[in-house]
């Protein structure tokens, strides 16, 4: 049976007027399963955004203490109050919660429809009508494929356009057309959330007339990377490294330029700076061949740090093709990842104490493992 791994990228809009959009996600990663919480708070703002927090925060613990996501839904339709005005509840709800091996479960409490998109072909996992406490919840068990993207959307997405460009809105119908019409692209989880909210923002106007989120979720196999940085202590070791990352079977990544050049020399190959900046703040990328990405060092280190922070806040990596982005997504798409660290001492480094929160290799990667742990990231550091 071919295991899985999961990629997941989320985007927002807040309604205008709004700083704080009323839409939550909430992510929880385990070893073999992901779990993702999509809540709407009633109305927008401040307001919205603490109950849809309150009900992802209540689903995340109690899927953490591993309660049925069936008792998960039930106890947060006990718990949280109902609007008597509207006799609605106060936030809606869809979980998804995806196994390694693809069994997948979906609950949806007055969330719209998701999504599936398979082979090219965009579809609806199958649903049907279960009671739950005292609502009608609408569940889904399906099994994942390797390539699958599952989308989840609050109700801004839908109603995109209401009062403005389209009347009523482009509503699912105009949603599923649209996904539909670019599933044959070659896109990434962050460049389909970006797009379908560039859309949703066209058809609004600019004027957000309510808050708006998607989530993605790409089943894929799993990765391996290996990241050689900084040339070892001892000069003799040199060869060493450079032959295990040019026989390391996953992702290869350098990062800094001494030890890209140390191995380009090992490799018999030229190490190429590239002369654009996609972000004035972080420097250029390289290209070595037999590397799958060559990024500068410690000032990229601690851009990358900066992004997996935001990650852990619920944001996504940008699509940008900077040298941190780029390293940050790589990181976040593999499960295992192998350090190869060299520990000899770089001048440069006293200009960066200032400069950076992690001057140094040894700090840089000891908070990057902390993070990369924290996401659910298997690694493993050698220091030479």
């Amino acid at each position: 049976m071919i295991m899985l791994a999961f990629d997941l990228a989320q985007k927002s809009l807040a309604k205008e007027g709004e700083e704080l959009c009323g839409d939550t996600v909430e992510v929880l990663r385990r070893p073999d399963e992901i779990m993702v919480a999509l809540s709407d708070g009633l109305g927008s703002g401040v307001k919205a955004g603490i109950l849809s927090t309150m009900t992802v925060k209540l689903a995340s613990t109690l899927l953490s203490r591993g309660l049925p996501l069936d008792d998960v839904m039930a106890t947060i339709n006990q718990t949280l109050p109902v609007c008597k005005k509207r006799g609605l509840a106060y936030a809606t709800l869809a979980v998804l919660a995806a196994e390694a091996d693809g069994q997948t479960r979906l609950l949806v409490n007055d969330s719209p429809q998701a999504l599936l998109l398979r082979d090219k072909q965009l579809l609806e996992p199958p649903f049907c009508q279960n009671k739950v406490g005292e609502k009608e919840i609408q569940q889904s068990e399906f099994t994942l494929q390797e390539g699958d993207l599952m989308f989840l959307f609050s109700d801004g997405v839908i109603h995109a356009g209401v009062g403005g460009i389209l009347e009523l809105g482009w509503g699912m119908e105009g949603l599923r057309y649209y996904l539909a019409k670019k599933a044959h692209a070659s896109l990434e989880p962050e460049e389909w959330a970006s797009e379908i909210l560039d859309i949703v923002n066209i058809l609004y106007q600019d004027r957000p007339g309510d808050d708006a989120t998607v989530v993605v979720l790409r089943a894929r196999s799993p990765r391996s990377m290996m990241l050689l940085s900084g040339p070892p202590e001892d000069a003799a070791l040199d060869r060493e490294l450079c032959e295990r990352l040019r026989a390391f079977p996953g992702q290869k990544v350098i990062a800094g330029g001494a030890t890209g050049n140390m191995v380009a020399r090992q490799w018999g190959q030229r190490l190429i700076t590239k002369a654009n900046y996609d972000d004035p703040t972080v420097p250029p990328k390289a290209f070595l061949p037999g590397a799958n990405l060559v990024t500068e060092g410690i000032l990229t280190l601690n851009k990358v740090i900066d992004r997996l922070r935001l990650v852990l806040s619920g944001e996504s990596i940008q699509p940008k093709e900077d040298g941190a982005s780029c390293l940050a997504r790589e990181l976040l798409r593999s499960e295992e990842i192998h350090f190869l660290i060299g520990t000899a001492l770089n001048p440069a480094f006293k200009s960066l104490q200032s400069a950076v929160a992690y001057p140094t290799r040894q700090q840089a990667v000891t908070e990057l493992v902390r993070l990369l742990t924290r996401l659910g990231k298997q690694t493993e550091v050698e220091w030479f």
